[in-house]
């Protein structure tokens, strides 16, 4: 009974020690973060990914995609009046830079908004648009319930720390790939820099800042969104594509404590990305033109009808990747006859690695067969010149084995 005992505890140890260790692969500095295979929509790595915290500038994103959705005309004018500036010194807000009275489009407005994270740019948006920030935020928080955002309540337009103000990184996350659906947004949240309309204001992306003061090369990042406030730490969403592999990548609650020099949301990003990078591919189940399955034909000229792989098949794996665990199941006729025509559907078959199944696929007939017996029942026609024929021949056999045979028409008879 001891001996159980004993084993049992050291069972436990040896368990934590495998989770532990499982965990210890990937650490970062960053309170919380969700990193997506955007290809998949596959979570790949999470970090209490649905905590309500503050999100800081990451708001803008939400603040954005609402405006966009509200534009007729991106390149309509607006001209910024006292109030759209209101409080903006005293929060200490991050500006693009727009003065009163200036005359801009709603394009630079809204590059205003996601590059250099320009709190006068949003709340411009959000009163030439609804008329106050208070009457967009509704539209904000209207979205945000049609998107499913179970953990964002937004009280502003910028992002900046007000009670009753949170979100968490997977509805960030969430938000961002349904953003990015929109072709304005996604060519906004890609660009590093703009020149206003006006040609007043060159902006740039505070992402693309922070490297080039770093000094750090990240080609593989394709857009950013940087965010800070003392009760949201650093923030960072970002987008990645390498080696056909795209993630997306929302990171908050970073320590404002720098790590060799380097704020640590941009660290914990590359450490993140690098390993999934350097770890991670698509590996080939199946290669194009590959035999999938032979079918058994009957009573024709082809033995076996050939179903080929159209195109390749891959999956997301790790690089322990092995394929013999591949694996091709096929449910559906097994043989096919002279009542298959061209169009029908014979099965699906499944591609699985290991238990999980990758691909479906639905195998149809795509080709005719000539059967033997097809060509010689298909016409009554050549039925009823096979049986005349047949009578002929029989007449004949006989007219052979009794040529001499007496009749009426006979000429002994004459």
């Amino acid at each position: 009974e001891d001996m159980k005992k004993v084993g049992l505890v050291l069972l436990i140890i040896f368990s934590f020690f495998i989770l532990s260790c499982k965990t210890k692969a990937l650490t970062i500095e960053s309170k919380n973060a969700v990193l997506y295979n955007l290809d998949s929509g596959e979570i790949l790595y999470e970090k209490n990914k649905n905590e309500q915290v503050s999100i800081a500038s990451l708001t803008k994103i939400m603040t954005t995609i609402v405006a966009i959705e509200n534009i007729d005309d991106i390149n309509k004018k607006v001209t910024l009046t006292p109030d759209m500036f209101t409080n903006l010194v005293k929060e200490q807000a991050s500006v693009a830079g727009f003065q009163i009275g200036e005359v801009v489009t709603y394009k630079d407005l809204l590059y205003g908004a996601i590059l250099p994270s320009g709190a006068d740019a949003t709340k411009a948006l959000a009163i030439s648009l609804t008329g106050s920030e208070d009457n967009f935020v509704k539209l904000m928080n209207k979205k945000a319930k049609k998107l499913k955002l179970k953990n964002t309540l937004f009280q502003n337009t910028s992002g900046l720390d007000t009670y009753n103000q949170y979100s968490s990184v997977n509805d960030v996350a969430k938000t961002l790939m349904y953003a990015l659906k929109n072709k304005t947004f996604k060519k906004i949240y890609t660009s590093k820099r703009y020149k206003t309309s006006n040609g007043r204001l060159k902006l740039t992306s505070t992402f693309s800042d922070y490297l080039e003061k770093l000094d750090i090369d990240l080609d593989y990042i394709k857009g950013a969104k940087t965010g800070f406030t003392d009760d949201a730490g650093y923030c960072l969403s970002t987008i990645a594509s390498k080696d056909k592999m795209n993630f997306l990548l929302v990171l908050a609650n970073a320590p404002v404590k720098s790590n060799h020099n380097i704020p640590l949301h941009i660290f914990d990003t590359k450490k993140v990305y690098d390993y999934y990078f350097d770890k991670y591919g698509y590996h080939n189940l199946v290669d194009k033109n590959d035999l999938l399955i032979s079918l058994n034909v009957v009573d024709a000229k082809e033995d076996t009808y050939p179903v080929y792989a159209k195109q390749d098949i891959s999956t997301f794996y790790d690089n322990s990747f092995d394929e013999d665990n591949v694996k091709i199941v096929y449910d559906g006729i097994n043989v096919i006859d002279k009542d298959i025509s061209k169009g029908d559907h014979l099965g699906t078959l499944n591609i699985l690695y290991g238990n999980k199944i990758v691909d479906t696929l639905d195998i149809f007939m795509n080709k005719d067969i000539h059967f033997n017996k097809e060509e010689l029942s298909k016409t009554p026609l050549v039925l009823t010149f096979l049986i005349l024929m047949t009578v002929l021949l029989i007449f004949g056999f006989f007219k052979l084995l009794y040529p001499k045979e007496k009749g009426i028409f006979h000429k002994s008879n004459f």
